[in-house]
């Protein structure tokens, strides 16, 4: 996939608020439709994400052998056909109603080992969406000043890192197997588009953890020959945060971008109580 740099001036892109709110929804989403006859014999769940979901949100499926063409997956009796990205390794689509707790998730004849679990119909969703093309163009007009021959370029597919803020040695936050330490968790790609973006449900006991702190956060792509600036991500990627935790409201706490998952951040619509995080 070749990055489509949009046609926005550098000027008017520091111009722009890189943390905002927007309406609960979001963009639309483009779905693809399952075809039926489609042989998933080789297909193999290996992790759910999120076990905690409610209907209308987003839900990936991570595995192999899933192949390049949508077919029909059940999470217990309830069938999906209408998905939002698919890959041999990865199922992206909005949670369907009728789901039950511990239902299970059935891709072909594979079968995952967890069970989803229904969020608190008050939870928070947090929507995290990134143009990756203007992240491009921010890195093409940047990457002098971080002491690089040549701009760094992001490889797709890309991917959200929770980054726990520390108090006094001790972690805020409710941790888990999808958001820990070194956990990262996939991006859909909006089909036509550079956009690509993820959403967490944060159930209110989760959010009470976090004491009205924020939580930081970083990103991943598939880039891993040019890390040059840090172990950890990309150069690109490294750019991108860095830009964004120096324009965010939170440059105190650290050199991470950061989203306080509380109905007070300024993000928050109590239209679906979500939070929508975006660059650019």
């Amino acid at each position: 996939m070749k990055l489509m740099v949009k046609g926005f001036t550098w000027a008017s892109l520091l111009a722009a608020v890189v943390l905002v709110a927007a309406c609960a929804t979001g963009p639309q989403d483009v779905t693809i439709q399952a075809q039926d006859g489609v042989d998933l014999s080789a297909a193999a769940v290996e992790r759910i994400y999120p076990e905690l979901t409610k209907p209308g949100t987003l839900f990936v499926v991570m595995g192999e052998g899933f192949g390049l063409t949508p077919a029909p997956v059940y999470i217990g009796d309830i069938e999906v056909t209408e998905f939002i990205d698919w890959s041999d390794e990865a199922i992206f689509f909005r949670t369907p109603r009728g789901v039950q707790d511990g239902d299970t998730v059935i891709v072909g004849n594979s079968v995952s080992d967890a069970g989803i679990v229904l969020a608190p119909s008050n939870s928070i969703t947090v929507v995290w969406e990134v143009d990756f093309g203007a992240a491009q163009d921010l890195a093409d007009q940047v990457y002098e000043s971080y002491g690089l021959n040549e701009a760094p370029q992001f490889e797709p597919p890309f991917y959200i890192k929770g980054q726990w803020t520390k108090y006094g040695g001790t972690a805020v936050g409710t941790q888990s197997q999808t958001w820990d330490g070194g956990a990262r968790i996939s991006m859909a790609n909006r089909a036509g588009t550079d956009v690509w973006f993820t959403e967490t449900v944060f159930s209110p006991d989760a959010v009470e953890t976090f004491g009205g702190r924020p939580m930081q956060f970083a990103f991943e792509d598939a880039n891993t020959t040019s890390r040059r600036l840090s172990s950890f991500e990309s150069d690109a990627a490294l750019i991108l945060k860095d830009y964004w935790a120096k324009n965010d409201a939170f440059t105190s706490i650290g050199s991470d971008p950061a989203v306080r998952i509380d109905t007070r951040d300024s993000g928050h619509s109590s239209r679906g109580n979500t939070i929508f995080v975006q660059f650019p």
